[in-house]
């Protein structure tokens, strides 16, 4: 995969786990491999089909299948990398996803888990509009969803543990 493009709409949310950055990011890659392994309808490559969507429960969903890709550390962050893309039917309806999943450390107990992504819209100039006047909206709202389901699910196997 590569590094963040600077093209089309970006996207970033932020979520506090309650666990240190180095156990949070175990965890994160354990969820990961645990989905990579345990999903029999993956995408290619060893690809994750996740359900996407703007709200928690209820809503619109769409399939994906996603990729992790390979994991740096910067400095004290731990960064991991990850595209989308839509499956189905209706795929072409929807917009593919390039970015990064971040654990940086707050204090020895606490981290952020950030997600900056780039995506693009489909359908061109007209789907840009469309993005511009609405969709954004959508996709501004999934990743936070995302941010703080990755987060309270690591923070749920610290309680655990």
């Amino acid at each position: 995969m590569n590094e963040l493009r600077t093209d089309g709409r970006h996207v970033c949310a932020d979520s506090v786990v309650t666990t240190s950055a180095g156990v949070a990011h175990a965890r994160l890659m354990r969820a990961f491999e645990r989905l990579d392994a345990g999903d029999g309808a993956g995408g290619p490559a060893g690809g994750i089909t996740l359900a996407v969507g703007p709200r928690r429960r209820g809503g619109p969903r769409k399939k994906v299948s996603a990729q992790i890709g390979d994991t740096s550390e910067r400095s004290t962050t731990y960064v991991q990398q990850l595209r989308w893309a839509p499956t189905g039917k209706v795929a072409d309806w929807y917009p593919t996803l390039d970015g990064v999943v971040a654990v940086t450390p707050v204090d020895a107990n606490t981290c952020l888990l950030s997600i900056v992504a780039r995506y693009t819209p489909p359908f061109g100039r007209a789907g840009a509009a469309v993005d511009r006047l609405a969709m954004a909206r959508v996709a501004d709202a999934t990743v936070r969803v995302i941010a703080d389901r990755l987060a309270r699910a690591i923070s749920l196997r610290a309680a655990q543990d």
